[in-house]
């Protein structure tokens, strides 16, 4: 499943697009914010596949090797320790993980110009010389290499960032869930786990039974959570407050009414955190004063759970 705190920002970017009239309805709303989800999940996978391919050049340069065409100085260090783990031949043999790749067309699209420099970058690396020279290394030895190939190489690599944004439109905004999953897929195999890859597709209700409850409590509740709110921002208009930090405040009054599923006061701190990361510096201090106090009568009343 996605985090709760990923689902809360794709919440939050399309009920910002709604009240900014980027969607005519809720429910295209809601789709889009679906649409966005499964984006978010082609990415992971892309991601997934980008890893692969950069370990399985191997098999062009052991194929050079071969014909004994074009020597180099760092042919010492070609080695296809890395491509035969368990994690490397998981994303390989795995049939789920082969028919999205050729229904995305990842192969036609994939930089080959970046999965090459990233290959000599990871080749040319103290990490890989280390691996390779280990006679007793471990599947985790593989996933510390391949997690330094991912976070140091892939994900600081001009040219794979570039190609990434391009392809993918939101991949700044996903950047960080994406990387989280994939780092946490590598761990699973490295383990042996049975379930290894970031469930989605077809094993998601709960995900979105909370995002439908968020959209459509956001926006069809605006006026009502808006005149509930105005006791408690004395010495502020309402259309004073910036935009997202009422739709933050929005939105955590609507968990605390109708998600039953999140404590309330866990709820509260997931909207400060996104409150530092998408708001003012002074926005996490007034957001909390709100909703603190919001709480504490809503639970008096009988209508949140503390």
């Amino acid at each position: 499943m996605f985090s709760r705190r990923f689902l809360r920002i794709k919440a939050m970017q399309s009920v910002y697009g709604h009240l900014q009239d980027a969607f005519e309805s809720v429910e295209k709303t809601e789709k889009a914010l679906l649409d966005a989800l499964n984006n978010s999940y082609q990415l992971y996978v892309y991601n997934l596949y980008i890893l692969t391919e950069i370990v399985k050049y191997v098999e062009d340069e052991q194929e050079r090797l071969k014909t004994n065409y074009l020597e180099h100085e760092d042919d010492v260090l070609i080695s296809d320790k890395l491509l035969n783990s368990s994690i490397i031949q998981y994303f390989i043999e795995e049939a789920q993980l082969e028919a999205i790749f050729k229904k995305e067309k990842m192969k036609e699209i994939v930089d080959d110009k970046g999965i090459v420099d990233a290959y000599h970058q990871l080749k040319k690396s103290e990490q890989w010389k280390v691996f390779i020279s280990n006679e007793d290394s471990t599947e985790d030895d593989a996933f510390d290499v391949l997690k330094f190939l991912y976070y140091d190489i892939v994900l600081q690599h001009e040219f794979l960032e570039q190609h990434l944004e391009e392809e993918y439109i939101s991949w700044q905004d996903d950047r960080e869930f994406v990387a989280s999953c994939v780092v946490k897929t590598m761990k699973s195999i490295s383990k042996g786990k049975s379930s290894m890859l970031v469930p989605f597709q077809g094993n998601w209700k709960e995900d979105a039974s909370f995002i439908k409850e968020l959209i459509k409590g956001s926006i069809y509740d605006y006026e009502e959570v808006d005149e509930m709110i105005k006791p408690y921002i004395k010495n502020w208009e309402i259309e004073r407050i910036t935009m997202i930090d009422r739709l933050l405040i929005h939105m955590a009054i609507c968990e605390f009414m109708n998600i039953d599923s999140v404590p309330s006061r866990v709820s509260l701190d997931e909207y400060l955190e996104l409150a530092k990361l998408y708001s003012t510096p002074k926005s996490k201090t007034f957001i909390n004063g709100v909703l603190d106090r919001v709480l504490k009568d809503l639970v008096k009343a009988g209508k949140a759970k503390a």
